[in-house]
């Protein structure tokens, strides 16, 4: 996503539906950005943000901050979110700095 929640790509495992309208995923996709913004505050501070994980009752959402824009990714309830966080992180940096 940009900065603005504007979703830039989507892949959607086989199987997996977050059950959301379009206008609640863009909400979901606002607030993902604005909780990121917000953290910003804090990075002279306490340093800047690695990633966030939020954790629901059927879902699980780790957002990460990269190069000006927002990854979401959603997991079962039962995965790794710091594997698959930093994981994540170590793709897209590698793909990025090509």
């Amino acid at each position: 996503m940009d900065n603005m929640g504007n979703l830039i790509y989507d892949k959607k495992q086989n199987g997996v539906n977050l059950s959301l309208s379009d206008e609640k995923s863009r909400s979901l996709y606002i607030k993902s950005v604005l909780g990121v913004l917000f953290e910003k505050d804090f990075d002279v501070q306490i340093g800047s943000l690695k990633y966030n994980v939020s954790h629901r009752t059927k879902i699980d959402m780790i957002t990460i901050p990269m190069f000006n824009h927002v990854i979401v990714i959603s997991t079962e309830p039962n995965e790794n979110c710091d594997v698959i966080a930093n994981s994540a992180i170590q793709i897209f940096e590698k793909l990025l700095k090509n």
